[in-house]
């Protein structure tokens, strides 16, 4: 079952089923463990995030095969703990407006990545993204998660969606604004265990197949844990040619391969 937006004009979807229902598919990850919260449950979509890494075109001589790296490292820190264990559980949530990851963190990406004016920042409160840089529309950047059995799944896709909100920032008057809101952000009340959310701007960069829990082995009650596959929003065409997200246009009808014959159990 396939549920779109009331807008003709909009390509947003849910699909429930177990193949992709567009024409043009992109290529997933492996799985991506999610974790259970502290009570247990498994009520979010968590997974574990290591690095995030963004990647801008170069020939400079700190390039890697056309690509300057900035990496930023995530760990979990307890009160008054310097350097903490790595990794921070991400909630993966689409209701989401903002990312929220901690605040050094978003600090690396204001002023690391992005090049901040501090003073801009501290008068809006919000970090931005100026769309003038060179090659942005051409930045990707690289998540690094973490399975339970310690294995590293590594997810790559545009920058622009994750970076970059529709919104003008500041006082900004131009009839072509460069600088935008970028929508990440730190907890707003500090606590002594913080929620980290990859938010609405992850959901624009990355098709996400939910996965239930399933019997570990027939005839058995014990279950797996639920698991994550991502996909960026983009994929080259027979044509070799690079599309974006609104080349992805669920099937008008289904086409047979998405049903299965029913049998008896």
């Amino acid at each position: 079952m396939t549920v779109e937006p009331r807008s003709s004009s909009s390509h947003s979807f849910v699909f429930f089923g177990n193949r992709f229902p567009c024409p043009l598919e992109p290529r997933f990850t492996a799985e991506i463990t999610v974790h259970r919260m502290s009570n247990g449950s498994y009520m979010l979509w968590l997974v574990k995030l290591l690095k995030i890494s963004l990647l801008i075109p170069s020939r400079g001589p700190n390039s890697v095969d056309g690509w300057e790296i900035h990496d930023i490292r995530l760990f979990k820190k307890d009160p008054g703990e310097q350097v903490g264990t790595p990794g921070i559980n991400v909630a993966l949530d689409s209701g989401s407006s903002h990312t929220v990851l901690p605040k050094d963190v978003v600090d690396q990406i204001s002023y690391n990545w992005l090049h901040n004016d501090s003073a801009l920042v501290r008068q809006y409160g919000r970090i931005y993204v100026d769309i003038s840089a060179p090659h942005f529309d051409e930045w990707d950047i690289i998540f690094k998660f973490e399975n339970q059995d310690g294995s590293a799944v590594y997810f790559r896709c545009a920058a622009k969606p994750f970076l970059k909100s529709n919104v003008v920032f500041g006082s900004n008057t131009n009839t072509r604004p460069t600088r935008f809101h970028t929508p990440i952000s730190a907890p707003r009340v500090p606590t002594t265990t913080p929620s980290y959310t990859l938010g609405i701007n992850f959901h624009s960069s990355a098709f996400i197949r939910h996965c239930g829990r399933r019997p570990r082995a027939p005839n058995t009650s014990e279950l797996t844990a639920p698991y994550v596959e991502l996909a960026p929003q983009r994929a080259e065409t027979l044509q070799r040619k690079l599309v974006g997200p609104e080349s992805f246009v669920p099937f008008s009808s289904l086409p047979p391969r998405f049903f299965v014959e029913p049998r008896e159990t």
